[in-house]
């Protein structure tokens, strides 16, 4: 645990992404027929899985807002996950 200014803690959020990131690599072996399946566009390619696994590391590494709104957007690209902003719509 991290601890703020006021003596609040929070959890280290580098830990959860880079669990995250080894989940998300780790179905790449565990869901039957992957390959297949990513050929079909059941499930995101390789690639995809692999940059935006990176890209969760990465993303909590992050200290400027910037880079880590760029490494969101590629996330969702890379995964198919659409990104709704602002209000309902």
């Amino acid at each position: 645990m991290a601890r703020r200014s006021q003596g609040q803690t929070y959890p280290d959020h580098r830990g959860r992404f880079a669990a995250l990131a080894g989940r998300l690599r780790a179905s790449l072996w565990t869901v039957p027929f992957y390959d297949t399946s990513a050929r079909f566009g059941q499930v995101p390619s390789k690639q995809g899985v692999i940059e935006a696994s990176t890209n969760l590391v990465g993303w909590s590494s992050s200290l400027s807002r910037d880079d880590r709104d760029k490494r969101q957007d590629i996330i969702a690209d890379r995964l198919g996950i659409s990104k709704k902003l602002g209000g309902a719509g």
